[in-house]
């Protein structure tokens, strides 16, 4: 009889789908036994019908955990009743165990789909049901844990969850990709990280946010005229691809040419690997060797030529090597200096 929210019905209801989220998600967890991360997720919101949560609503968690061990429930599943709930806020304490990181991710991405995905808004200070909190505590938990979390796959099964009680179900998953995005920006800008290098990293790993810290640090790793090079010719490439053909056809390439369509091949795969691998230094270092290549393909290529199949297959190559290029971070969103 307790309701999460009136447009998001009850508690109850909140507890069956984050059980049915953990069966579609539970690989991208920590490890846990199901019996257990039942019993949490059955267990965890209980005390929120109590006088004494009522009265002081700080003490969720903690007085469940408490009549947890009262009734004799196994410390395990007592104790990540409470941890659930961590971090409260920004320098609180972190769950101590699997159970409790597990379940409060689940909480956490079925809290901001739900509100999401029936149009609630973050405006200013105005956040009345903590979706900042709930988001950078999420964020938190993830890169804590350190997992390897394809937040997106994760949201969109959250949003499924609510069935047609969310009418537009993309609009929310990418209203909530967007809000995580602008709560990482905060938290990593804070951390000391240029602001266009976050802008850079996170237009690639925004879903995951612990590929987003190890290649932030592979970034700032480089000089700065290394970083300047990588921009000035990513956005040149992005400039000048306008019309690409589909694919790449050698027969149409020249001589000058066969340089830069060497690196499309098996250099370009090993770049998007490293990425892929998070060997984020491997994939810049890789790049790097690219650029006087590039450099040298401006420089003795028209690319817009006067042929339309040329100049498609042109714009098709350049287009191949952008896309190899910015795998670890889109260099174009870095400012000139």
């Amino acid at each position: 009889r307790l309701m999460f929210h009136q447009k998001l019905g009850s508690i109850a209801d909140k507890v069956n789908r984050l059980i049915a989220l953990f069966g579609e998600v539970q690989g991208q967890l920590p490890p846990v036994e199901r019996e257990d991360i039942i019993a949490v997720l059955t267990l965890m919101k209980a005390d929120l019908c109590t006088q004494m949560v009522v009265e002081f609503d700080s003490l969720e968690g903690l007085v469940g955990k408490l009549y947890a061990e009262r009734e004799g429930i196994a410390q395990p599943i007592a104790n990540a009743i409470f941890e659930h709930r961590l971090p409260r806020k920004a320098g609180d304490a972190l769950p101590n165990s699997s159970l409790g990181f597990a379940a409060g991710i689940l909480d956490r991405l079925d809290t901001l789909s739900g509100y999401f995905g029936i149009g609630t808004k973050v405006k200013g200070s105005s956040d009345p049901f903590g979706l900042r909190r709930n988001a950078l505590a999420l964020i938190t938990l993830i890169r804590e844990a350190n997992l390897d979390i394809d937040l997106e796959a994760c949201l969109r099964a959250a949003v499924a969850g609510y069935g047609d009680t969310i009418d537009d179900a993309e609009a929310a998953l990418q209203n909530i990709l967007a809000f995580i995005r602008e709560r990482q920006a905060v938290m990593l800008r804070d951390e000391g990280y240029a602001y266009d290098y976050v802008d850079a990293v996170l237009a690639v790993h925004n879903a995951r946010p612990v590929r987003a810290r190890k290649c932030l640090d592979a970034l700032a790793s480089l000089n700065e005229n290394q970083v300047q090079d990588l921009a000035e010719q990513a956005k040149r490439m992005q400039k000048i691809v306008k019309e690409p053909a589909d694919t790449i056809a050698e027969s149409l390439l020249e001589d000058n040419e066969r340089s830069l369509f060497e690196l499309a091949g098996a250099p370009a795969k090993a770049v998007r690997d490293h990425a892929t691998n998070q060997s984020f230094p491997d994939a810049l270092a890789e790049t790097l060797n690219w650029i006087p290549t590039i450099a040298s393909y401006f420089e003795n290529v028209m690319v817009n030529d006067k042929d339309d199949a040329v100049r498609r297959n042109r714009h098709a190559l350049l287009r191949d090597i952008f896309a190899a290029v910015t795998a670890a971070a889109d260099f174009t969103q870095i400012e000139k200096r």
